[in-house]
């Protein structure tokens, strides 16, 4: 007997790719591989669990496998007879971690002529406040062919009569987990409700659905494990498609923070910010973010439209507004920054933003990847993924490994002053803190860390992997200059100008100013500096009869040398190099060099400093046990004398003519002093006696 074709067989791949091309005519090349593979799983109705890179096509197995399905029905007369068509008229169910990434599929979807809808808190509160019965209309499968839900509302009675529904588990075609990484991540303590989607799928549902898990950040092993045990997904029953999730088109950019994030001034996002660029600045804290939207609203001019460049997105703003947000940062080109929390690391699609800033690094590896993930979704354009970190993380990083390798009973976590909990060393996710501490290549981690095939050259660091955009550490190796232009098409905007500090009184503290070692270091960068200018411009075909030392000159040298500490914003150095010649094509690079060198000289003086600390408590420590020392000599010394004065006092109550020894500060007297004789131990009565009542009590008879 022949074997039924499948929609995985050859012949059904070029079924799918047939019908796509017909029912998308912008998709001119079909399918990728990847949504190739997992479309056609899923119309075969096998589980799938597909991790692969953002930006990959991950979203394409909500609408396909439906759209696909339905075309074959309709028109089985043109395609290859035989195919499963399942179930006619299907619909699909997705269950998104946030509402925000709910609407975000929503428009995405409806952008392809495709009805979905999110059933959350908004549109529940708006149906019935119209009399609407949503579970009627999701059941009877007559509005929507694809229902976005949180695993919060799966609880609910509503969802149970849904699912009970003989007319949707008839037309249900498949359940899909997005972002399934967050099982593992959310579902341990902050959102509970994720651990139980499993039992949703698997005991609600029918077993002939296809159950789809999507993560671009589930690593192998004990992760995977974890979300296939919750889902369902046994060994040998589902269909694993495992791809890198390597972003070629992104750099990735570790930095540290020359100033704090407690206050109200960030110029650290200054020299990014100025070229340009969409941009997305991810906090860790609503606080955070608070106070950087109010120092970039104070640094623009009071002529620009604060409210159209720089916008939020964080789980406090209104649905509709973080919609308009995401419409605007892709169709408005005023709109540049936007401010985000978690909320828009998960699945978010924003075509246009090039460049994300994490101010701090994120709690989790999985969090900070999608972060980076949101960048470059355009054919051909060029991310930059720049990560802010404090010295103060990177020395808890360092303590977190230290820990791995000398695993310790955890201690209860400290509580600062203010009631928060303090940061320790135990906190920091595993996983980040070793990103952090790596010396050779951020890249080559993130590969080997998810396993991202093939290893053999994904484990490479980006020199030996000949990669277009090597990150931090292998650019200071390769001696590179990235160049990240705004695209042709980018307004001109005004500005951010920080406040100028050129006002203010200057330092004249040694902390102000260059040691003679510090000074031979900065000139030392500043000559590469030169010498990279030189070969750069060369290369353009520009200035070629100059040379190096008119690239930079000697004089700016020397001016940048005496104010290399008091430089803080990109406007001071503008003004400290007025006079250069390649000030407003080159500002920016010099800026970045600098801010290497302050960092390089801080972190020397910060080792200094602790060395000097360190010194200073060693010498204290061996004070106090010289001094701890005497006093034992003494005490031994004071004991021998009361022991000898002891004696005198028996010789001279024997022998009254022997005089006895007496100390400066004791009184003279002739009088012998003699030991007072204890007194005896009274009985237990006798003192109850004391505390009784002075009178007789009178007996009753």
């Amino acid at each position: 007997m022949a074997r039924a074709l499948r929609w995985q067989d050859p012949i059904g791949r070029q079924t799918i790719q047939q019908i796509t091309k017909k029912l998308i005519p912008d998709w001119r090349d079909g399918l990728r591989p990847v949504q190739e593979d997992l479309v056609s799983a899923i119309l075969d109705g096998d589980d799938v669990l597909c991790c692969t890179a953002t930006g990959d096509g991950k979203s394409a197995a909500f609408f396909i496998p439906i759209l696909a399905l339905n075309e074959y029905n309709t028109h089985k007369s043109l395609y290859t007879i035989g195919l499963p068509s399942r179930v006619s008229e299907p619909v699909g169910i997705i269950i998104t971690p946030t509402k925000g990434l709910a609407s975000n599929i929503v428009l995405e979807l409806g952008s392809m002529n495709f009805t979905a809808f999110a059933y959350c808190r908004e549109s529940l509160a708006e149906a019935r406040r119209n009399g609407r019965k949503l579970d009627n209309e999701i059941a009877g499968c007559t509005k929507w062919q694809v229902v976005c839900v949180d695993p919060e509302h799966l609880k609910s009675e509503e969802w149970r009569n849904i699912a009970d529904s003989p007319v949707f588990r008839s037309r249900l075609l498949y359940a899909a987990m997005d972002e399934a990484h967050l099982i593992n991540e959310w579902g341990a303590e902050f959102r509970v409700d994720f651990k139980t989607v499993g039992l949703f799928l698997r005991g609600r549902l029918p077993s002939s659905i296809s159950v789809v898990g999507l993560s671009a950040t589930l690593a192998p092993g004990k992760d995977t494990e974890a979300v296939c045990a919750s889902l369902g997904l046994f060994h040998g029953c589902y269909r694993m498609i495992r791809r890198t999730n390597e972003r070629p088109n992104i750099q990735i950019s570790v930095q540290i923070l020359t100033h704090g994030l407690a206050g109200y001034e960030f110029p650290d996002l200054l020299p990014f910010l100025a070229s340009g660029r969409k941009a997305i600045i991810h906090f860790q804290s609503l606080p955070t973010l608070f106070r950087c939207y109010v120092y970039l609203w104070r640094i623009q001019p009071s002529t620009a439209n604060k409210l159209r460049r720089v916008r939020m997105y964080h789980s406090l703003c209104p649905p509709a507004y973080n919609e308009k947000t995401i419409q605007l940062i892709d169709g408005d080109p005023r709109c540049q920054i936007i401010l985000a929390t978690i909320a828009f690391s998960n699945g978010i699609n924003a075509r246009s933003l090039l460049d994300s800033i994490s101010l701090a690094p994120a709690k989790t590896l999985d969090i900070l990847v999608q972060d980076k993930g949101r960048l470059a979704r355009v054919p051909d354009a060029l991310g930059r993924g720049i990560i802010l970190v404090s010295k103060t993380t990177l020395t808890l990083a360092e303590k977190r490994i230290k820990s791995l390798s000398n695993p310790l009973p955890l201690l209860p976590t400290k509580k600062s002053k203010g009631g928060r909990k303090s940061k320790t060393a135990n906190s920091m996710n595993s996983a980040m803190a070793q990103f952090l501490t790596e010396s050779h290549c951020y890249i080559a981690f993130l590969n080997k860390h998810y396993q991202n095939p093939p290893l053999s050259t994904s484990s490479l660091d980006c020199i030996a992997a000949n990669r277009a955009l090597p990150c931090s550490l292998c650019l200071q190796r390769s001696e590179q200059n990235l160049d990240f232009p705004a695209p042709p098409d980018t307004p001109r905007f005004p500005p951010l100008a920080a406040p100028d500090s050129s006002s203010k009184p200057a330092n004249s503290s040694s902390k102000s100013r260059l040691t003679r070692d510090e000074r031979k270091l900065a000139k030392k960068h500043l000559q590469k500096f030169g010498t990279r200018l030189q070969q750069l411009e060369h290369k353009r075909g520009r200035f070629l009869e100059h040379p190096r030392s008119l690239f930079l000159p000697s004089s700016i040298q020397s001016t940048l040398l005496d104010k290399m500490l008091s430089i803080s914003s990109l406007s001071d150095l503008q003004s400290t190099v007025h006079t250069w010649r390649h000030r407003d094509s080159h500002c920016m690079s010099l800026y970045q060099v600098i801010l290497e060198i302050q960092t390089e000289i801080g972190v020397d003086r910060d080792e200094a400093r602790e060395a000097r600390n360190a010194a200073a408590r060693a010498k204290r420590r061996e004070k106090r046990k010289a001094e701890e020392t005497e006093d034992d000599e003494e005490e031994a010394d004071e004991d021998g004398e009361d022991d000898a004065s002891e004696n005198d006092e028996m010789d001279v109550s024997r022998n009254p003519s022997k005089k006895a020894k007496h100390t400066p500060l004791d009184d003279l007297t002739n009088t012998t002093k003699t030991r007072k004789k204890p007194e005896p131990q009274r009985s237990a009565a006798l003192i109850a006696q004391e505390y009784g009542p002075g009178y007789k009590t009178r007996v009753r008879r």
